[in-house]
């Protein structure tokens, strides 16, 4: 018998994102379902926000997936709770939220290597930016350091435009 995750990821394969969307919702609210599926649900609720720019909407399931998962202790239920926040942090940062945004970057690269995952020079730009935009500009300048010199560069150049 297939299970839910795997009827739900068909369904957002063939596009067909309100099915996959009424199904998650019945997992997330599912008391039969253990922590870790749930997690998934939420997260993958806040993912087919975002596909739709429904930040605000997607932001409330991430948010859910990362408290629900907060005590978890698993490393694959920590794991889908690492990324929550990472999504989590960059619909905060597109909803100019920079301060939350930052935290919640900071909190993804607290877990990450706990569960497999990297801190990119790519997320440290992330970093990096939401620091500065937040008014913290040493450790800004600490995450840039370790940022990608392409990214770095061509913030740098958009910042000299910006300003004509």
């Amino acid at each position: 018998m297939l299970g839910p995750g795997f009827i739900v990821r068909s369904c957002i394969r063939n596009g067909d994102l309100d099915a996959a969307e009424a199904d998650l919702k019945g997992m997330a609210s599912s008391s039969d379902l253990e922590t870790y599926d749930r997690v998934i649900a939420l997260k993958f609720l806040g993912n087919i926000q975002v596909t739709r720019n429904q930040y605000k909407f997607a932001i409330s399931y991430y948010r859910q997936a990362t408290s629900l998962g907060a005590s978890a202790s698993d490393p694959l239920t920590l794991r889908h709770v690492a990324e929550a926040h990472y999504n989590l942090a960059q619909c905060l940062y597109v909803s100019k939220s920079f301060q939350e945004s930052h935290d919640r970057f900071v909190l993804y690269a607290q877990l990450a290597p706990r569960v497999g995952l990297s801190v990119s020079p790519q997320d440290n730009y992330m970093l990096g930016i939401t620091a500065y935009l937040s008014g913290d500009f040493q450790a800004a300048k600490g995450y840039l350091s370790k940022a990608d010199p392409t990214l770095r560069a061509n913030a740098a150049q958009y910042s000299l435009q910006s300003l004509r």
